[in-house]
Parts: structure tokens; C-alpha cells; sequence
């Protein structure tokens, strides 16, 4: 649920505040021809990762991790790994959802209205506020575990159980995983449903959120009477928040008109073969490394399971018809947009409530694309900016990723490696039993190792220069005082709404 402005949602991994901001185009660093300015710094600073923001001076030395990582972008375009179909298909991806989205917002803006009773409902629940203490978790069955060991022996074993079992361990200080107060307009609907009738002291379930879990415990409540009537600064947000709801409520009816109108229809037999096909596949397929469903057909063609082979045989069969067209399975596997409303596994039940819904959010999408184009918002300056400052990323990631490609690990490497780090693995463990993760981490610290060494040519070939009175007189609140990290997720996706910078190279 959108909590600071439509169609975004704020989370703590979970949760944050909503924080004023105003857009500041000055340019902080020039890199060659590109720029990073003052806003682009902020919104990264913010949102980044925790331990990226300390040592001396925290501004400046984050500042220049961002300016390695875009001279390894624009290293990345003269590559042409932009052009790599898996960076093109996230930027059409990212394309279509922010068009998506702006039809939600024209919409929303003609047909949303706050009242004075929307805002003194928020202020009731504003009046009861929770301080957090949370732990994130990769899987259901660690998490489990997690929240037996928090239950018995307390949050600090906990932590040190799940630290042990990540490869850097969590790498954030206790300080970092507790909130302060927080009302249900700060935190997450899932979260909120979650704790909203738990006492001090005791600890969640654990809770889903996406493709990881959370444990939370409660560790203060407070309750404040409700008086004086609000600030302006205070009205304005407990309208931003109402205005949000009420945009998610004009959303699902703008969604429910679209698809009535389209005349949708699925075909029984074809749609329960999918459903049971589709359904062994993508658990067959949660046991393969975590890529990107860009698309179920991308990854489809690459993968020779007899799972895969059943669901290309049914892809000629026709799945769904509209009043304008019709869809084959095949055609509506490679059409479906998995990145951005993925399919559930976690029960037979959310992935067939979710299949059924998919067939609706394709139509949509479809629709409101058409439609956003044909209003020109794919030309809109905000739009084609952000599709830039994301493709920056990803064309950093794919060259990242094409050096990892070229490093090579050999015996040698690895007997040193396990040697000299003994100590990360049980006192029984042969290399052999390791070889794997060994591997990996060898590879990792020689990837880093050549991209450092690239930095170095690259930022002596480049007119780099920095505001450095800018730099110093920028003041970033949120960032004075410790507190949990947070990050802005967009609309349905999960994804982060401003790419931050990468904890390490």
C-alpha cells in the first residue's frame, strides 16, 4: 500500500517514514559526460546501504563508490553489454510499469477525493505507535528455525544463527535492525496485520514478503491521546497517506472496469492443464539459481526439464480470448511480465489465485500501455530520467558480470583460498566438500580484484571533478542518527525504487 505518494510503497526491509525532499539538479560530480547530482545523491545516500555510510567522512567516501560504479556503467555501454538481451528486456520492463502506472495516476488524480473524516481515521491510528526489533531471513524453513532459537535463547541468538549461516554475515549492528516509533502509516500493511495486536515482548510468526521473511518482535508500545487538531505539515502527509489508499481502492476498480471491457474469456481445459504444468515447473524450478524471470518463456526456452517439454507442448493451445484478440499458452507465457507480478509458490493456493488474476494483469497492462503512449507519456522527461539512472545500473551489473565470466579459477587458487580462510568452514570440511562455495568466493575476490584494476585506469583516463563545498554543506537528516535501513519499493514489483549503489564491487 502506498504510503508517502501513489503507487509507492514504503518498507523496512520493512518499514520507513515518509521524508520531505526537494528535487536539486545541481551537479555534485561530473564523470566525463555523465553527472551525478545533488538529488541523485541524496536519494542514494538515504536509501543505501548502512555500511557504505561510515568512516570519517561518510558523504564523501559514498560519493565515490558512486562514481566507480558509473564509470564501470559507461565502461559497460563502450562494451555494449547494454544491448545484452536481459539488460533491454528490464529497461522495457521498467518502461511499461512506469507508463502503467501513470495511467493509475491520471486516473486517481480525477477521481480521488479526501475528506476531513479519511484524515481523523489516520489519526486514530497514528495515536498507537510500536518500536521494532526485526530480523530478515532468507527461507521458510531457516526462518523456522530462527524464530525457535529467538523464542528459547533470545534475539541476540537469533541474529548469530543467521549471521552464521550468510556468507558475510548480516553485516548490520543491532542498532540497525530496531525502529523507533512507528504508527501503521509507517509501516508496511503486511507488517502492520502482522503486530498490530501483539504485546511487548513477544515475536512474529514469521511474516512473507516476497521471496524472504521477517521475524519481528515488539519492544515498545505507546498510545498518545488525541488533542489539538494537526499541524499543516502534519495534514498535508495524513493526506498524502489517505490520498494513496483511496488511489489503491480507485485503482482496483479502474483495473476491474478495464478488464470487463476487454471481455475476457479462458478456456477451461487448456487454462487447467497450464495451471498443473505451470505449477510443477516453477517448484522443479525453485531448486536453480535465483535469475530473473524477466519472462516464463525466456526462461522456458533454455531449460530441458520434461517440465519444460510439457509446458512447450501445450504452447500452441489457445489459453484465453478477449474482444480483440486471443492468446496461445506459448504467447501468453512469453507475454506475461514475471518480473513484475511473479507468480507464488509458496502454496498450491496463492499460485492459483495468482494465475488466475495473471491472465486480467496481462489485459490490463496491454490497455493502459496503449493508452499512455497514445497520451505521449513515454516521452515525459521524469519517465525517460529514471529509465536512464536504471539502465546505468544494469549496464553496470551485465559488465560486472562479463568480467566474473572471463576470471578464471583454477586448483591452485582454491587450495590457497581454503587454506588461508580455514577458519569459515567446520574443522572436518576438505576443500572437496566446499569446492563450491570456494569457488564462488574465489571467483568473487578476483572479479573485484580486475574490476579495482580497471578503476584505476578508468578514473585516470576520465575528467572526473567534484562540488566538494556542495558536498560538505549537504545536510541528509535521515542519516545523522543510526536507525533501520529502509528502501522504497514500486508499485507490485519489489524492486527498489531508486537504484542505490552496490554494497561492493
Amino acid at each position: 500500500m502506498a504510503r508517502c505518494m501513489p503507487h509507492m510503497v514504503m518498507v523496512l526491509l520493512l518499514l520507513a517514514g515518509c521524508r520531505d525532499s526537494r528535487p536539486e539538479e545541481h551537479v555534485l560530480a561530473q564523470i566525463g559526460d555523465a553527472t551525478i547530482t545533488v538529488l541523485e545523491f541524496q536519494r542514494d545516500y538515504e536509501q543505501g546501504f548502512p555500511e557504505l555510510k561510515r568512516g570519517a567522512d561518510p558523504k564523501a567516501s559514498y560519493l565515490e563508490r558512486m562514481i566507480d560504479e558509473r564509470l564501470l556503467a559507461l565502461e559497460g555501454y563502450r562494451a555494449g553489454v547494454d544491448s545484452a538481451l536481459t539488460v533491454q528486456l528490464r529497461i522495457q520492463s521498467l518502461t511499461n510499469e512506469l507508463l502503467v502506472g501513470r495511467i493509475f495516476e491520471e486516473d486517481a488524480a480525477r477521481s480521488v477525493h479526501v475528506t476531513p473524516a479519511d484524515v481523523d481515521s489516520l489519526r486514530r491510528l497514528d495515536a498507537v505507535q510500536f518500536a521494532l526489533r526485526f530480523i530478515p531471513v532468507a527461507d521458510a524453513e531457516t526462518a523456522e528455525e530462527a524464530r525457535r532459537r529467538y523464542v528459547e535463547e533470545g534475539f541476540d541468538a537469533a541474529l548469530a544463527m543467521i549471521a552464521a549461516e550468510t556468507d558475510d554475515g548480516l553485516g548490520l549492528l543491532t542498532t540497525e535492525l530496531e525502529t523507533d516509533l512507528l504508527s501503521a502509516a509507517d509501516l508496511d500493511p503486511l507488517v502492520w496485520k502482522a503486530i498490530q495486536n501483539m504485546p511487548v515482548g513477544t515475536v512474529s510468526e514469521p511474516i512473507a514478503y516476497r521471496s524472504s521473511f521477517l521475524l519481528i518482535e515488539v519492544i515498545d508500545i505507546v498510545r498518545t491521546p488525541i488533542t489539538a487538531d494537526p499541524s499543516p505539515d502534519e495534514l498535508e502527509r495524513y493526506e498524502q497517506v489517505a490520498y494513496a489508499e483511496k488511489s489503491q481502492q480507485a485503482a482496483r476498480a479502474l483495473i476491474q472496469r478495464t478488464v470487463a471491457d476487454s471481455n475476457l474469456r479462458l478456456k477451461g481445459s487448456a487454462y487447467g492443464r497450464l495451471e498443473r504444468a505451470l505449477w510443477q515447473w516453477l517448484n522443479y524450478r525453485e531448486g536453480e539459481p535465483k535469475n530473473d524471470y524477466l519472462t516464463l518463456g525466456l526462461q522456458l526456452a533454455t531449460d530441458i526439464s520434461p517440465y519444460a517439454k510439457f509446458l512447450r507442448d501445450l504452447g500452441p493451445e489457445t489459453v484465453m480470448e478477449t474482444s480483440q484478440r486471443s492468446w496461445s499458452v506459448a504467447e501468453f507465457l512469453e507475454e506475461y511480465p514475471h518480473d513484475r507480478y511473479p507468480l507464488s509458490t509458496r502454496s498450491f493456493e496463492e499460485f492459483r489465485s495468482d494465475l488466475y488474476d495473471a491472465f486480467g494483469l496481462l489485459v490490463r497492462d496491454r490497455s493502459f500501455i496503449r493508452l499512455a503512449i497514445e497520451q505521449g507519456f513515454d516521452t515525459d522527461p521524469s519517465l525517460q530520467t529514471e529509465v536512464r539512472r536504471w539502465s546505468d545500473k544494469w549496464t553496470y551489473q551485465a559488465y560486472r558480470g562479463l568480467i566474473a565470466d572471463s576470471v578464471s579459477v583454477d586448483e591452485d587458487d582454491m587450495l590457497v583460498y581454503f587454506e588461508r580462510y580455514r577458519s569459515n568452514w567446520p574443522d572436518a570440511s576438505s576443500l572437496q566438500q566446499v569446492r563450491q562455495e570456494v569457488e564462488r568466493q574465489v571467483r568473487h575476490a578476483k572479479t573485484r580484484a580486475v574490476l579495482e584494476d580497471i578503476l584505476v585506469e578508468l578514473r585516470s583516463a576520465t575528467r572526473i571533478a567534484i562540488d566538494r563545498d556542495a558536498l560538505e554543506l549537504l545536510t541528509i537528516p535521515s542519516t545523522e542518527v543510526a536507525s533501520a535501513p529502509t528502501q522504497l519499493f514500486k508499485a507490485s514489483t519489489g524492486r527498489p525504487a531508486w537504484p542505490v549503489t552496490d554494497y561492493g564491487l
